[in-house]
C-alpha cells in the first residue's frame, strides 16, 4: 500500500497509508485533522487548495503582500496581471474591464484599464442603426443623461419614446404587450387650444410637443397648472 505525508502541513514528518481498511482516502495522521489550524494562512493551512478561488465570477489568488489585495489576502487576478504589465499597483479609482464579458478569461489580450466613471460605457449597447417599431424613426434624446430612450415593444422590438407615452394608457390598464394595437395614431392638433383660465398658450417641452393639462371642460396651460399645484402644495 502506498504512503502519503500528512498533509497537516508540508513539514510533518507522518507518512499515512493513502487509503485506510474501508477503502476511503486518508489525508491527516491520527490527531492530526485539527493540528495548525488556528492561525495558520496561506501554504501552511490545513485546507491549502493552491490559492485560487472564485468569489462572485471573478477568479482571486492569495497574494497577502500585494497593495490591492483584500484583507483576508486575495486580490482578483485580472487585477494582479493588469498590475504586473503595468509595474505598479492599480490607483484608487481604476478597474480593469473585460474586453469579451467573459470574467474567468484573464488573458491579457482580453484585459483594458479603466477609470470606475467610464467603466460603465464599455458595456452599453450599440443603438445607433435602432429605428422605432410604429413610425420608423428615432427615439429623442434625454437631456439629462444624453442618451436615448428606448422602450420594449414585444420581445424583440423597441419603440421610441413618443410612441410609448401614445399608448401609456393602454399599459395602465394592464396590457404589457402593445404591438396588438398597430399602427401609431395620429396625435391630436391643438393649434387653437387656447387655456381656459389665462387664455394663452401653453409652453413647449423639450420634444417640441405643446404640455397641456386636463381641467374641468377644457385644458389649462403649464403655467396655470404649477400654480394651481403650489397653492395645493402638491409641487415645490
Amino acid at each position: 500500500m502506498d504512503l502519503i505525508r500528512c498533509k497537516c502541513s508540508l513539514n510533518c514528518p507522518k507518512f499515512i497509508p493513502e487509503f485506510d481498511k474501508y477503502h476511503r482516502p486518508r489525508y491527516y495522521f491520527y490527531g492530526h485533522q485539527n493540528r495548525n489550524r488556528v492561525g495558520a494562512k496561506g501554504e501552511d493551512a490545513n485546507r491549502w487548495k493552491g490559492g485560487r478561488v472564485m468569489i462572485n465570477n471573478y477568479w482571486y489568488i492569495y497574494k497577502p503582500e500585494h497593495p490591492n489585495s483584500t484583507k483576508k489576502g486575495y486580490v482578483a487576478e485580472h487585477v494582479f496581471i493588469m498590475s504586473k504589465k503595468l509595474g505598479r499597483a492599480l490607483n484608487k479609482g481604476e478597474v480593469v474591464h473585460h474586453r469579451n464579458k467573459n470574467k474567468e478569461d484573464n488573458r491579457i489580450e482580453n484585459l483594458k484599464l479603466t477609470t470606475v466613471q467610464l467603466h460603465p460605457t464599455e458595456h452599453l449597447t450599440d443603438m445607433s442603426g435602432r429605428l422605432c417599431a410604429i413610425c420608423d424613426d428615432k427615439t429623442y434624446i434625454d437631456p439629462k443623461t444624453n442618451r436615448p430612450v428606448w422602450h420594449y415593444y414585444g420581445d424583440e422590438a423597441f419603440i421610441c419614446h413618443t410612441c410609448y407615452q401614445l399608448y401609456l394608457p393602454y399599459t395602465c390598464f394592464g396590457t404589457k404587450d402593445i404591438s396588438e394595437f398597430g399602427a401609431r395614431p395620429p396625435r391630436k392638433d391643438r393649434t387653437n387650444t387656447f387655456c381656459v383660465i389665462c387664455g394663452g398658450k401653453t409652453t413647449i417641452d423639450s420634444r417640441g410637443y405643446p404640455k397641456w393639462h386636463k381641467y374641468q371642460n377644457g385644458y389649462r396651460c403649464d403655467i396655470c397648472y404649477k400654480r394651481d399645484m403650489r397653492k395645493q402644495n402638491k409641487i415645490y
